[in-house]
């Protein structure tokens, strides 16, 4: 089994063979690839500014609480730049570890997350204000994070009944961290429509260690579903079992 996993991982970085890896990402639909929504669990306070109205020059608001903050439509965009990390490592002689990254030498990764974005903080008046109604400040807009240094891990096994190999995807692992070190490694950009000034309390928020954590997982997850690593492990099989035949 160690010769077949050799093989299908020198495939992967042959720009002529079927397993080429970017050619299978594309194949796969995977890039661009929209993962879902989510709302940011963690989040720092904001600055009255947010909830300050023009015009009302005599009682300002202030914020109230945390504000919410949700992300939708989520896209990651150059996963078909995926290149072979090292060669395959085996827990046994069936289980395979397969181990890609989309850096290049020195040079940063060319992945992108990106989506919709949108900021909810409730605002109250002093209560020596009346006539003034509560309400809820709205920002939107779009946000964008630059991944440096991204891997994606497969594991799975490969076993023969002496005619032909088959190969099992069970798991596929996205890891990319917030900081490399004490280096930054994922730096999130927000652009709020009409409300540049919050940008920066955005960017508080989803640049929180754990609001990335929160993001990849979730993107992980996703590559991990059950249809990804069939469709992963089929193409692995019918390459093996072409070389056999």
């Amino acid at each position: 089994m160690t010769f077949f996993g050799r093989y299908v991982s020198h495939e992967m970085s042959n720009p002529d063979s079927g397993l080429y890896l970017p050619k299978l990402i594309r194949e796969m639909a995977l890039d661009p690839y929209f993962f879902g929504g989510m709302h940011v669990d963690k989040v720092t306070e904001t600055d009255d500014i947010i909830c300050m109205r023009s015009g009302d020059f005599e009682v300002q608001p202030s914020c109230y609480g945390l504000p919410d903050i949700n992300l939708a439509g989520m896209t990651v965009k150059g996963l078909s730049n995926i290149t072979v990390y090292h060669d395959p490592l085996y827990h046994d002689v069936n289980h395979y570890e397969l181990s890609f990254t989309f850096t290049k030498g020195n040079e940063g990764s060319s992945l992108t997350f990106s989506g919709d974005f949108r900021l909810d903080q409730r605002c109250r008046y002093p209560d020596a204000a009346p006539g003034h109604q509560d309400f809820t400040a709205t920002g939107t807009g779009t946000f964008t994070a630059t991944v440096g240094t991204a891997y994606v891990n497969v594991y799975g096994t490969m076993e023969t009944d002496g005619n032909t190999v088959e190969a099992r995807v069970d798991q596929i692992q996205f890891d990319a961290r917030a900081f490399i070190g004490n280096v930054k490694n994922i730096t999130i950009s927000v652009n709020i429509t009409d409300h540049e000034a919050w940008n920066f309390y955005a960017e508080q928020a989803l640049n929180a260690v754990q609001t990335i954590d929160q993001m990849t997982s979730q993107l992980s997850e996703t590559l991990n579903q059950e249809q990804i690593r069939q469709m992963f492990a089929k193409k692995i099989t019918e390459k093996i079992n072409e070389v056999i035949s």
